[in-house]
């Protein structure tokens, strides 16, 4: 940590007109293959009244990223403050906090078993009415 590289953005999101497609709250995850994940919420041409999940990796050591993409879009409601790990057996596990769906802020999980190509729908877990 005595020196670092000097900034730069791994998953531009191209504003459009005059809005302000600001991302926050990244979240960072190394796998035991040392592929390195970032989530984080944030809005975007599509979706530019409600953040989304957004979702980049890199395999080779932060050399090069994905193209960044939107995990499972939901256009009437905000999606906050992700966090990623990966499982022994390579499953992504994807939480945030929404209100999709019902009308209060609940814990969202989805998960990836293709690395982050594809992810399930987004399921409430912390609601019971909502199992």
């Amino acid at each position: 940590g005595d020196t670092w590289a000097e900034w730069r953005n791994i998953a531009p999101v191209v504003k459009c007109d005059s809005q302000n497609y600001w991302q926050e709250h990244p979240n960072m995850f190394i796998g035991s293959d040392d592929a390195i994940y970032v989530v984080w919420e944030g809005k975007d041409a599509e979706n530019n009244k409600h953040q989304q999940t957004k979702f980049t990796k890199s395999v080779d050591n932060g050399d090069t990223w994905s193209a960044w993409k939107n995990v499972r879009v939901s256009p009437n409601n905000t999606q906050s403050r992700p966090t990623l790990i990966k499982d022994s057996n390579g499953r992504l596990h994807l939480v945030m906090y929404s209100s999709q769906n019902h009308g209060e802020q609940q814990i969202n999980y989805s998960y990836s078993d293709d690395d982050g190509e594809t992810w399930a729908e987004w399921k409430n877990i912390s609601d019971h009415q909502y199992h």
